[in-house]
């Protein structure tokens, strides 16, 4: 008797904004948005959003993975990492965790998690 194993789900997909590739509007996911690229607008994921390109806008979102730049309001849920190539300029940062690898440069209002 054979026994078979169901292969999981694929992951769900993800929004990405390519490098050389500039956007301009607003973004709205449940899943996780990438830039590498440049985004400028509003965007607004559950999932997570990395970013190794530049973003201008306020971000909302689950978490918040930077080694870019970025600029404007971030509203995150759970963790907010910057790297050390990262750059963050704007109005106000709330998160519940906040991480800060020497050489990130934020420049903003920090806040706790609002619920």
């Amino acid at each position: 008797m054979a026994f078979f194993k169901r292969e999981p789900p694929p992951p769900p997909p993800s929004t990405v904004i390519g490098p050389k590739t500039r956007f301009e509007g607003e973004i709205s996911s449940k899943n996780q948005v990438e830039v590498a690229g440049e985004a400028k607008g509003n965007i607004s994921t559950a999932g997570n959003i990395m970013v190794a390109g530049r973003a201008e806008g306020t971000l909302a979102c689950g978490t918040l993975l930077s080694h870019g730049s970025l600029k404007g309001d971030l509203n995150v849920a759970s963790v907010a990492r910057f790297s050390s190539t990262a750059a963050w300029e704007g109005g106000a940062l709330v998160c519940g965790a906040l991480v800060v690898a020497p050489g990130a440069r934020l420049n903003g209002k920090l806040g706790g998690a609002s619920r």
